[in-house]
């Protein structure tokens, strides 16, 4: 009889702590259940932004060789879609939700093909990685492609974009330029700042087309003279 009583008072203590156990994992799975659905509720809205060129196309004469644009390398910050603020130290920001329709490195490189194809001074461009045959290509760093705000003064859009023009057989380098735009901007807010990088862009991407088909065609003449 001693023995019983002893038995059954640890069955019952066994089974309330079971039972405890149960719970407490009840009530952590419903805890990450509720967790997780207040996570998927939550939908962050990006404003997305893209840069066009509309400026007035140079002029000058069809080039018979083919280009091939390389894709730029660019630092840690530019390399994303985020659109990039400096705040005149050396920190890196981004403005919150708010992206570029691509990757920097890759929306800068669709712009200079837009450049090349809006020039009609050659008909054979095209990305590097494409299909597209070539005879020289331009390769290069985008080191800026920021707004950088200072404590005091006004607000502006910053690229600058390290050029090389390259014997694409050979890689060998036939020349380098570096190009920079520092444009102002109207205001301290984004639509004002992507305004500013617009203007930035329509002089930048021509200036780098004109060089690089001058260029270009006084390397090719040199390499393959015009018979007299």
């Amino acid at each position: 009889m001693n023995s019983v009583i002893p038995n059954a008072v640890a069955a019952a203590r066994r089974r309330a702590g079971s039972a405890a156990l149960r719970m407490a994992a009840a009530a952590l799975a419903m805890m990450l259940l509720l967790t997780a659905c207040l996570s998927l509720g939550v939908k962050k809205e990006f404003a997305v932004y893209g840069l066009t060129l509309d400026a007035p196309v140079q002029e000058g004469p069809v080039v018979k060789w083919q280009l091939l644009i390389d894709l730029p390398t660019a630092p840690d910050p530019v390399s994303t879609q985020r659109i990039v603020l400096k705040p005149g130290d050396s920190a890196f920001g981004v403005f919150e939700n708010a992206r570029w329709t691509d990757r920097g490195p890759e929306l800068f490189q669709a712009l200079l093909l837009q450049g090349f194809e809006r020039s009609k001074r050659i008909i054979g461009v095209g990305r590097l990685s494409s299909s597209v045959g070539g005879d020289l290509a331009l390769t290069g760093e985008l080191r800026s492609f920021e707004a950088i705000y200072p404590p005091t003064g006004e607000v502006q859009a910053h690229i600058v974009y390290s050029a090389k023009l390259i014997h694409y057989p050979t890689s060998r380098v036939l020349a380098a330029r570096v190009f920079e735009q520092r444009i102002r901007s109207s205001g301290r807010d984004l639509p004002a700042v992507v305004e500013a990088f617009d203007r930035g862009v329509e002089v930048l991407i021509p200036e780098v087309v004109d060089w690089a088909l001058v260029t270009g065609e006084a390397n090719w003449q040199a390499a393959y003279p015009r018979p007299r």
